[in-house]
């Protein structure tokens, strides 16, 4: 496994909106959806402005942290497959039933994509995702 370089582990910024808050670090941003949120397609536009603010042509990866209920349009995913620097999700979830959902989720998303227990993991896979984009 490759070693994975060190980082601050401290945000760089927060960004909120009426759908969700963007934990934002070096390498990765950790998004959570508000309880009840309903994310279309259209609205990846909010994500695509995060990321041109915050990361301009930085590689960067997104974990959604599913702390609570909400509700994903799978063209979302599509259209976040556009947004060029975005360079892979990891979706972070201890729901048996999120999984199911998720398999269909990762149909859409036409980059990397993980599903990991826990935020940890997923900050590891992040890290190594854009590592491999930088070599």
């Amino acid at each position: 496994m490759k070693r994975v370089k060190t980082t601050t582990t401290h945000p760089i910024g927060f960004e909120s909106n009426h759908l969700s808050d963007y934990f934002l670090f070096e390498h990765y941003m950790i998004v959570q959806m508000k309880e009840g949120a309903a994310v279309l397609s259209e609205d990846t536009s909010l994500l695509s402005d995060v990321v041109k603010k915050h990361y301009g042509k930085k590689k960067v990866v997104y974990i959604a942290n599913r702390a609570f209920n909400y509700a994903v349009s799978p063209t979302a995913f599509l259209e976040a497959s556009n947004i060029p620097n975005l360079v892979g999700m990891a979706i972070v979830t201890d729901k048996v039933l999120n999984h199911e959902t998720i398999q269909l989720e990762r149909m859409f998303y036409r980059k990397a994509f993980n599903v990991c227990d826990n935020v940890e993991d997923a900050i590891v896979w992040a890290k190594l995702i854009v590592e491999e984009y930088e070599n």
